[in-house]
């Protein structure tokens, strides 16, 4: 059964009334949705596939999904060629597609689609091309070029610098010398003793944390040439009472600082030898304080010990036996002045060997006199010539 909808409209003054008859459609039998998507065939635009009713997502499938009677709308994407594979499409060339085909990117980006090393992610270098696509050709490959009077490869910073690609003449790419008529003199270079900000920092010399030829001072208090390591200090000049060698180990005893020679005393005699020497600000073990051992292996031989006649220098003082002023054992000679080999008591001296002109003994009663000794004969001459305190006992 139909069912028929009919509006009627009443005119004014009695004019007649017009109906409008529609036809509903309804035969009185329950719409059907045939592929179960929700939606009969009254409002599904195809009731035999499930993908499509009214409100669906478009998909590319050649179908329109939705019922709005556009096929796959919004579904498609714009693909454009890229020849040169850098990943970035041509605008000029483009297709709607549903998936990326091999050789399209989905932007539009590149500005020279033959070329690879030219897209809008490639770094602009100096090469008369816009290499990032952005309209400007060597704006980021360009350098500041600042004026380099003195040739030290630093330019002065400041307006008369020149952005270009290519190095001008005279000119740097670093930037802030201070003085550019000095080569040695900028950023990097060290600062030196001089009075002069030699590495442009604004500070001069010892001010300058960076001070390349500084020297270290420490205090001296004993005067030894050694100062005391708990008091250095750095700067250019050398402060009152102040030396560069540092590592006095007693700053108040002028004998002992690190370069105190010590002996090494071989013989145990406390005497070392000068050419055996420990410098060090304690003593080591095994040696003194005295290098004056002329023969360490010899503990009978040293400084202190006496001279004697055995033909050694015993006092090491340069001097052996009689060349010595004081030898122990020496033995008594007389002068013998007749040379008959035997002296005169009033006459004696201390030598090691006998000197000429001396005798061991000072029994002659006349030195004067050759024949008269204790040795000698006795003559009937007024004489005693054999000293024996009698004169011509014997003669007749």
């Amino acid at each position: 059964m139909r069912t028929l909808l009919a509006l009627g409209l009443l005119l004014a003054c009695g004019e007649p009334v017009t109906v409008i008859v529609f036809d509903t459609g309804d035969t009185g039998a329950e719409p059907i949705d045939l592929d179960g998507d929700g939606f009969d065939s009254r409002s599904d635009c195809n009731d035999e596939r499930s993908e499509v009713y009214p409100g669906a997502p478009e998909d590319c499938d050649g179908l329109d999904n939705d019922c709005d009677g556009d096929v796959d709308e919004d579904a498609t994407r714009t693909y454009y060629r890229d020849l040169d594979g850098d990943g970035f499409g041509d605008p000029d060339t483009s297709s709607e597609e549903c998936a990326q085909p091999s050789g399209w990117v989905p932007n539009d980006e590149d500005c020279e689609d033959r070329t690879a090393e030219i897209n809008p992610g490639a770094e602009d270098i100096c090469n008369d091309l816009d290499d990032d696509c952005d309209g400007e050709v060597d704006e980021a490959g360009a350098t500041a070029w600042y004026p380099d009077g003195d040739g030290d490869g630093w330019g002065v910073s400041g307006g008369d610098s020149i952005v270009t690609c290519d190095p001008p003449d005279g000119y740097a790419s670093a930037e802030g010398d201070c003085d550019d008529d000095a080569a040695a003199i900028h950023p990097t270079a060290a600062e030196l003793c001089d009075d002069i900000d030699n590495d442009c920092d604004g500070d001069v010399d010892a001010d300058d944390a960076e001070l390349a030829d500084a020297r270290i001072w420490y205090t001296d208090g004993d005067g030894d040439g050694f100062g005391d390591p708990a008091t250095e200090s750095v700067g250019c000049e050398v402060p009152e009472g102040a030396v560069e060698a540092g590592g006095d180990c007693d700053d108040t005893d002028p004998s002992r600082h690190p370069e105190t020679p010590w002996y090494v005393d071989v013989d145990g005699d406390g005497h070392g030898s000068e050419d055996d020497a420990i410098l060090a600000c304690d003593q080591p073990s095994g040696t003194v304080a005295e290098g004056d051992d002329c023969d360490d292996t010899d503990a009978d031989i040293h400084p202190d010990a006496a001279e004697v006649c055995d033909g050694t220098d015993n006092d090491c003082d340069g001097d052996t036996d009689d060349a010595d002023d004081v030898v122990e054992d020496t033995a008594t000679w007389y002068i013998d002045g007749d040379g008959d080999g035997y002296g005169d008591a009033r006459a004696s001296t201390e030598a090691c060997v006998q000197p000429a002109g001396w005798a061991a003994t000072d029994d002659d009663c006349d030195d004067t006199e050759t024949e008269i000794h204790p040795d000698a004969a006795e003559t009937c001459d007024g004489e005693d010539n054999d000293c024996d305190g009698s004169v011509d006992e014997g003669c007749s």
